[in-house]
């Protein structure tokens, strides 16, 4: 009796032991199962909460794509209202007065420094693209020049061959004396230098009066330009009183600018000058 006994009892505490064993079982599935269905959702807030505070950005989740793929993760700058896509005036009452005249000072000495794409290196007056009435006179005047030089350039080197005298200072005297062969004595008598006729026999056609220093000056008329360079060159060759010029270099144009004046060839006290700048500012000695 005693081991029926011992066998029955036995028996229920298996029977109890195996339903504690199911019930342990079951409960950690349950466990497992819950723990399964929501680790992905709490780590995924675990990155969105550290994200939004720590790395300042945006998450952007793709919510059409598959289970495998359901976080689509971008990355910008966040912008948190419409505000700061606007400049903010600053508090000018933080901002020292002395500093910002210097800012503005500084602005302004680099804006005047910098003439690039500025009006200031053109022939322009500083409202429109047109050139100015005295831009204009002194544009025309240069071309003219230019034509002049470009026209008698090659007689002006022969007689520099022939006579010696350097061509820039003989193209420098015709630009001036003829006004760039415009003037009325250049065009009616060929008289390219001002080369006046001292003679009291003179033939008809030989001279003719221009009010110049007195009513009674009379220049020579001449056939061709070509004869009024020639009789120039013979002047200043055969003139005792510029001799001294041929001592000089022919590459020296100051020197005979100067030299001419000094031997009385104009009466103006700025004809060295002049012709310096003519023969500068046209280039003149590349003819020399």
């Amino acid at each position: 009796m005693s081991n029926k006994y011992l066998a029955l009892i036995q028996s229920k505490v298996n029977h109890q032991f195996d339903e504690l064993k199911i019930r342990v079982k079951q409960t950690t599935s349950l466990i497992k199962a819950r723990v399964n269905a929501y680790w992905f959702k709490a780590a995924l807030l675990g990155v969105a909460i550290w994200m939004f505070y720590v790395k300042d950005v945006s998450i952007n989740l793709n919510l059409k794509a598959k289970a495998s793929n359901l976080m689509a993760v971008q990355s910008s700058e966040q912008i948190t209202n419409k505000d700061d896509l606007e400049a903010k005036p600053q508090n000018t009452s933080l901002v020292g007065k002395k500093s910002d005249e210097k800012s503005r000072t500084k602005s302004k000495k680099q804006e005047d420094d910098n003439l690039m794409n500025t009006y200031s290196n053109l022939p322009f007056d500083g409202n429109s693209l047109e050139l100015s009435d005295s831009e204009r006179r002194k544009l025309e005047k240069i071309q003219k020049q230019k034509a002049y030089v470009k026209k008698y350039a090659a007689l002006a080197k022969k007689e520099m061959k022939d006579y010696g005298i350097p061509a820039s200072i003989t193209l420098a005297q015709g630009l001036l004396e003829s006004n760039a062969g415009e003037s009325k004595l250049a065009k009616n008598n060929r008289n390219h230098f001002g080369m006046k006729c001292f003679s009291r026999k003179c033939k008809k056609g030989h001279c003719s009066n221009f009010t110049d220093d007195s009513h009674k000056d009379f220049f020579k008329i001449f056939e061709t330009p070509a004869d009024s360079y020639r009789a120039h060159s013979k002047l200043l060759r055969n003139g005792s009183r510029y001799n001294g010029l041929f001592k000089l270099k022919k590459s020296d144009y100051k020197g005979w600018s100067r030299g001419l004046r000094k031997a009385g060839y104009a009466t103006d006290p700025n004809y060295d000058k002049k012709l310096i700048r003519l023969i500068e500012e046209l280039k003149l000695y590349r003819y020399d």
